[in-house]
């Protein structure tokens, strides 16, 4: 079988194999080719831990500001003025982009406040338009689905025995 008519991976019995360093023939031995390597042990495991520290939580989290609420309320930020929301943006360290429409200034507000570590929290009615994940819609909004809608996801619908 000629060398242009053979398949990648398949040699021909007859003749003889020509081996590239770290290319195929990891089982034979000698001939300067490449070795398999070795998985890595729990002293080399340790080690590597040792080079690279890995950050807590504790030191990662955002501080809030100290006039920044511990808490907020959905319903409450739906009833704030534009001027009330800026803010409270401020409070949080938070640039409203004056292109983004109101629900994702929420949006922006709370996601900042749940990294902070305030609580949020949120009334509504359950909808279910899948099998997996249900949203809390809010009936001062009509219940359109908005950007700021709470998930809550089936397991949690399950354990407390929440219809829609």
């Amino acid at each position: 079988m000629d060398r242009e008519d053979s398949v990648a991976g398949v040699e021909d019995p007859g003749s003889k194999s020509e081996s590239v360093a770290g290319v195929g023939g990891l089982g034979r031995k000698g001939g300067g080719e490449a070795e398999r390597p070795q998985p890595a042990t729990a002293a080399t495991r340790e080690t590597d831990e040792k080079k690279e520290p890995r950050p807590t939580t504790a030191a990662t989290a955002p501080v809030p500001a100290a006039d920044a609420p511990a808490s907020l309320d959905l319903t409450a930020l739906h009833k704030m003025s534009p001027e009330d929301l800026a803010e409270l943006a401020k409070k949080f360290g938070v640039f409203l982009q004056p292109a983004r429409t109101r629900h994702y200034h929420i949006l922006d507000l709370m996601r900042a406040a749940l990294g902070a570590g305030s609580t949020v929290s949120a009334e509504g009615f359950i909808d279910q338009p899948g099998e997996s994940i249900a949203f809390l819609r809010s009936p001062e909004l009509n219940f359109m689905p908005v950007p700021e809608d709470a998930a809550v996801l089936r397991p949690m619908l399950q354990k407390f025995w929440l219809r829609p």
